[in-house]
C-alpha cells in the first residue's frame, strides 16, 4: 500500500515538474510553508544587509505596502514592508510577503506614485506566486524527490532542509525572474496602483528616471538591468495597457 502511494506520488511530481504552472494551479507548497520559507529567505537577506531605519522612508514604504496589500491576488499573506540598507538601485519580494525596497533605489523615485510602482511590482511578484512557482520546480531539481514528498504529505522537513529551501530560493532571486513574470508583476502592479488611487503613470515615470539614473551612475544600477527586461519594453505595455484598458 506504501509502495503504490509512493508511485502515485512520483507520477504527479513527475506532471508537476514538467508543466508551467499558474497562480491558480496546484500549489505543492502549502501557505504555512512558503511563510516559513519566506522567513528564513527574509533572515538571510537581513543578515547580508542589514536593514534601513530611517522613520520616514519606513513609514512610508509601510503605508504604501499596506495601502495596495488589499488589491493583491493574495491579501490574506502577512505582509511586510522593510529597506535594505544598502545603496544598490533595487527591490526584492520573498516568498511569504516579505517585501525590500532598497536603500538606494529611494534615490530613483521623485514621489509617492513611482515608490507605490515599485512596492505593487514586487507585491504582484510575491502575489502572483512567481517565485514559489520556480521554487517548487527547483526543489525537485536541487533536493530530490524525497524533500516533495514530505512537501506534498505536509510533512515538515527538518531544520537542515529548509535552509536548503531557502538557498535555493535566495539563489533564484539572485538570478531574476522570467521576462513574462516581469511583465505580468508591471501589469499586475500597473492595475492595483490604479485601483488603490495611485496613478499608474508613476511606473513608467520611474523606468523613466532608471533609464536617467543609469546614464549618471551605471555602476549603481547595472544589476537592476541585468535582472529585468529593457525598460523601453515595459514602458511600451505600460502605455499599451493604458490605451486599452485604464481609463
Amino acid at each position: 500500500m506504501v509502495q503504490q502511494k509512493m508511485r502515485v506520488l512520483a507520477f504527479v511530481l513527475m506532471v508537476l515538474l514538467t508543466i508551467t504552472p499558474t497562480a491558480e494551479a496546484f500549489q505543492l507548497v502549502s501557505i504555512d510553508q512558503e511563510i516559513r520559507i519566506g522567513q528564513d529567505m527574509a533572515d538571510q537577506m537581513e543578515a547580508e544587509y542589514g536593514l534601513y531605519h530611517d522613520r520616514h522612508w519606513n513609514r512610508l514604504v509601510a503605508e504604501i505596502g499596506q495601502r495596495l496589500v488589499p488589491y493583491s491576488r493574495r491579501p490574506e499573506l502577512p505582509y511586510q514592508f522593510r529597506i535594505l540598507d544598502t545603496d544598490q538601485v533595487n527591490a526584492v519580494a520573498i516568498p511569504g510577503g516579505f517585501v525590500y525596497v532598497y536603500r538606494g533605489l529611494l534615490d530613483a523615485v521623485n514621489d509617492d506614485d513611482e515608490l507605490a510602482a515599485v512596492i505593487a511590482h514586487e507585491i504582484a511578484h510575491v502575489a502572483n506566486r512567481h517565485s514559489m512557482r520556480r521554487l517548487e520546480r527547483n526543489l525537485g531539481i536541487q533536493l530530490g524527490l524525497t524533500f516533495l514528498f514530505r512537501l506534498l504529505l505536509r510533512n515538515e522537513p527538518s531544520a537542515s532542509g529548509w535552509q536548503q529551501v531557502s538557498n535555493v530560493g535566495v539563489h533564484l532571486l539572485n538570478q531574476g525572474y522570467s521576462r513574462e513574470d516581469e511583465f505580468d508583476a508591471d501589469l499586475t502592479g500597473a492595475q492595483m496602483m490604479a485601483q488603490a488611487g495611485y496613478d499608474p503613470k508613476g511606473m513608467i515615470r520611474f523606468f523613466q528616471a532608471l533609464q536617467e539614473m543609469r546614464r549618471r551612475e551605471p555602476s549603481r544600477i547595472e544589476v537592476f538591468f541585468s535582472t529585468h527586461p529593457p525598460h523601453s519594453d515595459r514602458i511600451e505595455r505600460i502605455e499599451e495597457w493604458m490605451d486599452t484598458e485604464y481609463l
